[in-house]
């Protein structure tokens, strides 16, 4: 175990490393295993061990408790493969595992039965699994020793390279120029074709890092399957967007990582990338470290903690294959030739779960609008959920999918009760009837999130009077009804641990409330509507600590903006969207719930009467044509 609580050099570090004491969970060099760091204590899946005869594989998930040294086994189930699959760590704390086999023998006959290509979901809260049903479409064929990502939206698993397993049991390597892509929120999958002709050469053993706050993957080192094998010390990045590959050109090549595989690559506050351990291209296996600083995209000899950005770390961790079986090897950057080739790659990429303050703990919390798979209320729902509520009640016109999302909730966040309840958010009675029933079960009401709302496309000689007042209904009046009574039942105290009158009402209003060209004009007015009520509603609670704030989303991937995203990606211009804001990109459901959940809390207790734009920085200027005005 590395200590990174102190500055040390390369040259130093031998002196940073601890000793872990190994209990009862044997890794051996051709292990598998998943690594989730999370609080102070590291998680452990799967992987390949020896008895006292022979070897085998493991299902055990285990506990390593940092602090206290200790080794638990929280989990043994043998329908999870156990080895060679690939998974990633979402913030919900869910690890999705895909591919793999589960066999029981040294020597596993290659046959389809051996291998998966569904899904096991690992719950980091609860130590509980999950299958989900994948309806898995016949052009995904099971894998092995491949890279699964996380992209920067969090909707979608990227999973690149690896060993294809056919229906007759032969096996042949995966392209690296197809990317398998799983869309957890609507559980469907698709086949991306880079559009390039950079494309790595098919590799096993490598690394692959999202690069925070970027659309970008980072692949690193890797061995071919043919023979001889290349082992790769290129540096390729993948653009999520655009779906091209490219290489890194590094300011000091020279001084960084050898040509190596089997390592690990971890990224220790947004910038430091650890390349760790390894086996080099003679076979040998490797006992030193590297650090890439990503922001200048050169290789550093220095650690140091003032550095690091205070962020979350994403792990990617890698078991090697015995280092006696691989011979015959030459470096990628010596060899002229990058045609496609075999791969056995075995890399777990993971998204640190960071620690998140109960900063909600007691508050009894409503969501309108919360039924959409893709919408901002359902990841909002989660948002609140993480810092630690009483109670959440979501709600929708339908019941469809809240049910379902109710569950989750209190599968993931223990002690938090999500309550489904069906709901017009623009009737008095419906909106007074969940609002009464917060009050009658929990004794108070803390949190209203007004989101219930619809959009069109409309031009102002195309709409009619029925449809802009049904806009306004949907939209305004809706707004109008939770800032009433959330308000009244918010000043209400002496009941469920509530001594004080106060709580926070937030309403979903956009940047086209703002200012024209962001929407048509039924659906810019209920907007602007709203953001007045809020501000009035502001005032009219004076004194009260009810606070009542508009939340002004921008160009947000969700179910009412999928119609733009598909379009743009039909034409080829997807990775265009979200250009014209100084972010350079589109918003995620994720990133408007994170706001939300810090209005609702104490921590934005002086934030009130305000329209919080949430848009990338478009509504800071008018627009303009990028390079021509800055």
């Amino acid at each position: 175990m590395l200590d990174v609580s102190q500055d040390f050099s390369l040259s130093s570090a031998v002196n940073s490393w601890q000793t872990v004491p190994s209990g009862n969970y044997v890794l051996e060099p051709n292990s598998l295993f998943t690594m989730v760091p999370f609080n102070s204590s590291y998680l452990i899946h799967g992987g390949l061990g020896y008895g006292s005869t022979q070897e085998y594989r493991k299902n055990l998930t285990v506990l390593f408790d940092a602090t206290t040294q200790a080794w638990k086994t929280v989990s043994d189930n043998e329908t999870v493969s156990s080895r060679e699959a690939s998974g990633t760590l979402d913030s919900l704390g869910r690890i999705w595992y895909w591919g793999g086999l589960s066999d029981t023998t040294s020597s596993p006959t290659i046959n389809r039965t051996t291998y998966h290509h569904d899904f096991s979901v690992f719950n980091t809260q609860n130590f509980s699994w999950a299958f989900p049903n994948n309806n898995t479409p016949s052009f995904v064929r099971p894998r092995v020793e491949h890279t699964a990502t996380l992209t920067h939206s969090g909707n979608s698993i990227y999973f690149i390279g690896g060993l294809e397993i056919n229906e007759d049991g032969t096996i042949v390597p995966a392209p690296m120029n197809e990317i398998l892509e799983y869309n957890v929120i609507n559980s469907t999958w698709n086949l991306l074709n880079t559009k390039n002709s950079t494309v790595p050469s098919s590799r096993r053993l490598h690394s692959a890092t999202a690069v925070p706050n970027t659309d970008l993957i980072l692949i690193y080192g890797g061995s071919s399957t043919d023979s001889p094998k290349v082992v790769s010390d290129y540096i390729y990045l993948l653009n999520t967007t655009s779906l091209t590959w490219s290489t890194v050109n590094l300011a000091n090549p020279d001084q960084g990582a050898n040509a190596r595989f089997g390592h690990s690559a971890v990224l220790y506050k947004q910038h430091t990338l650890f390349i760790i351990f390894g086996v080099d291209i003679l076979g040998l296996a490797r006992n030193d470290f590297f650090l890439l600083d990503l922001e200048h995209w050169q290789w550093v000899t220095e650690f140091k903690t003032s550095d690091a950005y205070t962020a979350s770390m994403t792990t990617t961790t890698t078991s090697s294959s015995s280092p006696s079986s691989n011979t015959g090897l030459s470096s990628e950057a010596s060899t002229t030739s990058q045609q496609s080739s075999g791969t056995r790659l075995v890399t777990q990429i993971f998204n640190h779960l960071s620690k998140i303050t109960p900063s909600l703990q007691d508050k009894v919390c409503i969501v309108t609008g919360a039924g959409s798979l893709y919408g901002i209320g359902r990841a909002t729902t989660f948002a609140l959920a993480k810092r630690g509520p009483k109670a959440i009640y979501v709600t929708d016109l339908t019941l469809d999918h809240l049910n379902d999302l109710a569950q989750e909730i209190e599968n993931t966040f223990h002690g938090v009760r999500c309550i489904p309840f069906q709901v017009d958010a623009a009737s008095t009675s419906d909106v007074k009837g969940v609002i009464d029933k917060a009050l009658e079960e929990f004794g108070r009401l803390d949190v209203f999130f007004a989101n219930a709302g619809i959009v069109s496309a409309n031009r102002v000689f195309d709409e009619d009077a029925e449809s802009f007042m049904k806009m306004m209904r949907v939209n305004a009046l809706s707004a109008f009804l939770a800032i009433k009574h959330a308000g009244l039942a918010m000043k209400e105290v002496g009941k469920g641990g509530k001594e004080i009158s106060g709580g926070s009402i937030i309403c979903t209003a956009s940047v086209a409330g703002l200012r024209s060209g962001a929407g048509s004009p039924e659906y810019s007015a209920s907007k602007a509507a709203i953001i007045n009520l809020c501000q009035t509603g502001a005032y009219q609670y004076a004194g009260t600590n009810v606070r009542v704030n508009a939340m002004c989303p921008g160009l947000i991937e969700t179910n009412m903006t999928k119609p733009t995203f598909d379009y743009a990606k039909q034409r080829g211009t997807h990775h265009k969207i979200g250009q014209l804001n100084p972010t350079k990109r589109y918003g995620i459901a994720s990133e408007i719930g994170n706001v939300v959940a810090f209005l609702a809390s104490d921590e934005a207790s002086y934030m009130n009467g305000q329209a919080i734009a949430v848009d990338g920085g478009l509504s800071a200027s008018h627009p303009i044509v990028p390079g021509k005005s800055y």
